[in-house]
Order: C-alpha cells, then sequence, then structure tokens
C-alpha cells in the first residue's frame, strides 16, 4: 500500500501521545509505504513501511538540531518495521540526526525504548553519539551522550505525560566532573537543572571549556539551580533565573590580559587585575597576581545577569565585591573594597595608589565598611567595561 497525504502537525503530535508544543506549528506534505500482514495464531502481525517530507511549511523555534524556519526545507527520512510487540524504528533528519530505536509494547499501549544509538549535529561545531538502553528496574531508559567538546554525559531519562526527567546526570570531562537532575515540562516551554561541577585543577577545567585560565585552584566548585526556557529565537540565558555558588580554594588570580581565549565572566577578581594592567604603567611592573587560600561568592541569574553582594577573596589581600555581570552585553559593574594594609597590597594594586590619600584610604577601608554611616564615595576600586577590556579607577 503506498501513500501520500497532508500532515497537520497538531494532530501529529496527538497521535504521538504528546501535548502540543507550541514551539512547532505549520503544515507539510509526505509521502510513503506501509505493508501491513495481520496477525494469526502462529505468528503475530507484522509490518513495515517509510515516510518522507520536507518539511516545508513546518516553523519549529525549539533549540538545535530542531529549529526551522516555515520555507526551509528540511528533508526527513523515518523506517519502521516490527513484529507482534516489537519494532525498529529508523530515522534521519537531513545532516543534523541519524537515529535508530529499538521499540517494545509496554503492558499493550505504550511503546518504550528498549535500545538505541543516534547521531547527533549541534550547529557547526558539536556532534553528539548517544546510546540509549531500557533501565534495569524498568523506570526509564538509561542515556548516554559523549562528545569530544562536551566529554562523556550519562543519566536516566524517565518520559511521563506531564513531563521528561533526566535523573542521576554524571558529566565527565578531562579536569570536570558533574552531578545533577534536569527537567522538562511536556511542552519544553520551561526547563531547569539542579547541579555540581567540581574540578582538582581550575585552569585545567577553564582551559577544557574554552575558557582563558585567569585562575588556578587545587580545589574548585560551581552548584546551583537554574531555570530557563529554551527557545531558539532568544539566547537561553536570557530566561535563566537561579542561584549559583562558587568556590575555589589555594590557588592564584592573574591577569592574563594577553592569554588567548574569553574570561570566564563570574571570575571578576582576574577581571579587577586585567583592568589594572591595562592601566599605563610606566615603571614596568609585572602583571598583577594574588595567592588566595578561599575565594567565595553567590550569585542571582536574572535578567541576563548575575548579581552578587559577597563576594570575598581571601588571600594576599582581602577583596569584597559586590555588583553585576552581563552575561548578555559582556560588561562588568563592580565595588570592590580591598580590607587588608598597603603592606599587604601587591605592586600591580600599589601603583594605583600613589597619593597618601588613597593609601590611606586602604587602610581605613574595613572601619569603612562595617560603618553604616560611611560614604560610598570612599569605595577604593570600581570595574566595568566589557569582558575583553574590563576597566579600573580608583575613587
Amino acid at each position: 500500500m503506498q501513500t501520500q497525504g497532508f500532515v497537520d502537525t497538531r494532530k501529529l503530535v496527538a497521535l504521538t501521545d504528546l501535548r502540543e508544543l507550541p514551539q512547532v506549528n505549520g503544515e507539510t506534505q509526505w509521502s510513503g509505504e506501509l505493508l501491513y500482514t495481520s496477525g494469526t495464531d502462529a505468528q503475530p502481525a507484522r509490518w513495515q513501511g517509510h515516510a518522507d517530507s520536507n518539511l516545508i511549511g513546518i516553523a519549529s523555534t525549539l533549540p538545535a538540531p530542531f529549529a526551522k524556519l516555515g520555507e526551509a526545507t528540511l528533508p526527513l527520512h523515518v523506517e519502521v518495521a516490527g513484529s507482534g510487540d516489537a519494532s525498529t524504528v529508523r530515522v534521519s533528519l537531513a545532516d543534523r540526526i541519524r537515529s535508530e530505536l529499538a521499540l517494545t509494547l509496554h503492558e499493550g499501549r505504550d511503546w518504550q525504548i528498549e535500545s538505541g544509538n543516534a547521531d547527533i549535529a549541534i550547529g557547526n561545531r558539536m556532534r553528539l553519539s548517544a546510546t540509549l538502553q531500557a533501565n534495569a528496574d524498568s523506570v526509564g531508559t538509561d542515556v548516554r551522550v559523549e562528545s569530544p567538546t562536551l566529554g562523556v554525559i550519562t543519566g536516566s531519562l524517565v518520559s511521563r505525560a506531564s513531563d521528561l526527567t533526566v535523573r542521576d546526570v554524571k558529566w565527565v570531562r578531562d579536569a570536570l566532573a558533574g552531578e545533577g537532575t534536569i527537567h522538562c515540562g511536556a511542552t519544553f516551554v520551561a526547563c531547569d537543572a539542579k547541579f555540581e561541577v567540581t574540578t582538582a585543577s581550575a585552569a585545567r577545567a577553564l582551559a577544557d571549556l574554552g575558557f582563558r585560565a585567569d585562575l588556578t585552584a587545587s580545589k574548585g566548585t560551581l552548584s546551583g539551580q537554574i531555570a530557563w526556557q529554551p527557545r531558539v529565537d532568544r539566547p537561553w540565558i536570557e530566561t535563566a533565573t537561579g542561584r549559583l555558588n562558587m568556590e575555589f580554594e589555594d590557588g592564584v588570580a592573574r591577569s592574563d590580559v594577553s592569554a588567548p581565549g574569553h574570561p570566564f565572566p563570574l571570575l571578576t577578581v582576574p577581571a579587577l587585575l586585567s583592568g589594572i594592567d591595562s592601566a599605563p604603567n610606566p615603571e614596568g611592573m609585572p602583571s598583577g597576581e594574588l595567592h588566595f587560600k578561599r575565594l567565595v561568592a553567590q550569585f542571582d541569574v536574572r535578567d541576563g545577569q548575575a548579581h552578587t553582594s559577597d563576594l570575598h577573596f581571601d588571600g594576599d589581600a582581602e577583596i569584597l565585591m559586590r555588583g553585576r555581570t552581563g552575561l548578555l552585553a559582556r560588561d562588568y559593574d563592580y565595588e570592590a573594597w580591598v580590607l587588608r594594609g598597603q603592606d599587604r597590597i601587591p605592586a600591580s594594586l600599589r601603583r594605583l595608589a600613589a597619593t597618601p590619600r588613597v593609601a590611606a584610604a586602604w587602610v581605613a577601608l574595613r572601619d569603612l565598611i562595617s560603618s553604616e554611616s560611611a560614604e560610598r564615595s570612599h569605595v577604593v576600586l570600581n570595574l566595568r567595561g566589557s569582558w575583553s577590556e574590563p576597566v579600573v579607577t580608583v575613587d
């Protein structure tokens, strides 16, 4: 039997027992063939078929690799074959996805993934290889994703009519290890994640992720909970809300202003040093470098920005910072207090305080911070400007 026709994605979603996806809409033509043999007492029913479509008319604002403009051509090919309670599905979506899934009929009602594999391209730079296997406890599907860019990610996928959850997520990549949980509603309008990422080498971890190694540490942790809306028509960070906790121990913050790569946006002490070292330096002093025992901060993420009021750097100099990092605008706006006397201030900072008036202000900063009546004009350092060209001024 050969067939062709016109498909409305709203009906297609209903047929696959999923709620309507508001990010996907439109209608498209398709053609295909299905051969079906009814079952008998001697053998179960058998089927084999395929369907093809160019998906013209379908628009999707889901993230890559599912994003698509309505007028764009995106070839889709589907093959199915099965017998009784088992079926195989092969899907290819242009050069974005190649997958093969083995399904079993659960309790005579729902088709569930028994095993499978997929090769997925996300943009031009990232490619993922995924394997799937039914959980031994029959509570979901175990997923393993490998990528040269991301490393190895494992977890257990649990899908219900109302939501989709990836539990027991584990992430390993060179100098990084992480764990957490990801949850999305059935329509993928909103998702949230709880996570903790640790490293025993902050410099290697930053380099592995493509950032500039502006900080070394023997131990580092980034944890938190973030909610966002996955949309292709706007950056996900624009909709992100939540809280991040950052902690590093036994390391060095440095101003590698000439090093390649982008700075990690939450590391504002290296940005402070970079801004200072970018200022005129007639004495030819070396790049700023601050040893520390502990660096901690808590950030509130909202409206494309990360705000903190309690960043604490405890080392060669004790520094408190408050302000914001623009995650979309890629800029800084911070106030910084250096809390120890002039003898503890490294040369790269001290050269900004050439006058006795500023040096005296440094010595008195601890009293200024503890006093509610202290004038804010006595703030010593202001960090502003872009991530690539931070600017530091002294009041």
